[in-house]
């Protein structure tokens, strides 16, 4: 299908993988924590605004309205970013570990990194595909839940 963003998102126990095709053909990638956040490590702190290393890169303003968690558990709103880093509420100190998040599942958040969606704006025509390794790998190490099926007479299958 040409002419559209075609994305496939992997969602495993840790991470999720993404993948993406542009309408023109470019292909992207990102992979992020399967909580739906994004994490790095507060390199600078500004009056009013922190750098952070480890975020992809995006244009000027894209994480307004995100949330910023740091290590002792404070959370701010994002109000705007750009050059400078973060315009965050709440404070953050060098050094310490940062989670960006909207609040999204992973998989939502994957494609809003791929094609540049703000928060509030809609996204491109897309063609979406989602996989999890999560499930597998509960089966595999046993650590599901006990489960049941229960066939009335007459369900042959």
């Amino acid at each position: 299908m040409t002419g559209v963003w075609q994305i496939a998102a992997d969602t495993g126990g840790t991470f999720t993988d993404c993948f993406g095709r542009t309408p023109e053909g470019e292909e992207r990638r990102c992979k992020l924590l399967s909580t739906g956040c994004l994490r790095g490590r507060v390199e600078e702190v500004g009056a009013g605004w922190i750098r952070v290393k480890g975020l992809m890169e995006m244009e000027e303003g894209f994480y307004a309205g995100w949330r910023c968690r740091g290590a002792g558990g404070e959370e701010g709103v994002i109000l705007d970013s750009g050059v400078r880093g973060l315009a965050c509420e709440g404070g953050f100190e060098r050094g310490e570990m940062v989670e960006v998040f909207t609040g999204e599942e992973a998989p939502v958040v994957g494609a809003r990194l791929m094609t540049g969606t703000r928060m509030g704006g809609c996204f491109p025509v897309m063609r979406m595909r989602l996989a999890t390794t999560r499930a597998t790998n509960a089966l595999l190490e046993g650590k599901g839940c006990a489960t049941a099926l229960f066939v009335t007479r007459g369900f042959a299958d």
